[in-house]
């Protein structure tokens, strides 16, 4: 008799946790279609791989079909200042000016750091933290981190994410415009002087069109 399999699988994006969205990611883009449904399922569902080939080609093209929800992206939506998760609430630095130093430069250092574990998790976990706590502070940071990995969903992590990296893009952005107008005002005395400002304006203009055209969220990630 075969075994009985009550089969848990994401149908939206909402249902989509950071550790299973990583899984995702990490699909091999070579794989035939079939291969790639199977390894799709396998990342959103509670089946391993063998029990997915076991399962009867009915149930499987059933299980397909609710995957519909991938062939387009999550929509963006202004992070809440509180959210809760796993039953449990915690607060959210929705804004520039309630950025403390610590949580900027633990975002920076975590951007530059590409393989290290549950990094999905720990750049959300710079702007969200146990609400009553202090940033960094009384509460387990690796449990958070966790918590945050198990259980926050790809659209909250992906709001959030396109919120900061379009909050950054913007000043990065004015700073620019500003350096290319102080530069367009620096007076030259030769013309290799005057060459090489036009040069560094154009470079200036170039630099802040590819940051406009640049998009945020998970997928920049």
């Amino acid at each position: 008799m075969a075994k009985e399999i009550t089969v848990r699988i994401a149908t939206s994006w909402d249902d989509v946790s950071l550790e299973k969205f990583t899984a995702l990611q990490n699909i091999d883009p070579n794989l035939s279609n079939e291969d790639s449904y199977i390894a799709a399922i396998v990342a959103l569902s509670n089946l391993s791989r063998e029990e997915v080939l076991d399962l009867p080609y009915p149930e499987f093209v059933k299980l397909s079909t609710r995957l519909n929800f991938m062939k387009s992206l999550p929509k963006e939506r202004k992070p809440s200042p509180v959210l809760t998760i796993d039953g449990k609430q915690y607060t959210v630095t929705t804004s520039g000016r309630n950025l403390i130093a610590g949580q900027y430069l633990d975002f920076k250092r975590l951007l530059a750091t590409e393989n290290c574990d549950m990094r999905l998790a720990r750049l959300c976990a710079c702007f969200i933290y146990p609400q009553g706590c202090h940033y960094g502070e009384g509460y387990d940071t690796e449990e958070h981190v966790r918590v945050l990995w198990e259980h926050m969903s790809a659209v909250e992590a992906h709001s959030l994410m396109a919120f900061f990296t379009k909050k950054s893009e913007k000043s990065i952005r004015n700073t620019l415009k500003s350096l290319e107008r102080q530069m367009k005002k620096l007076k030259t005395k030769t013309a290799e002087q005057a060459k090489l400002k036009t040069e560094i304006v154009a470079k200036l203009r170039e630099v802040r069109e590819i940051v406009s055209r640049t998009s945020g969220g998970l997928w920049k990630y």
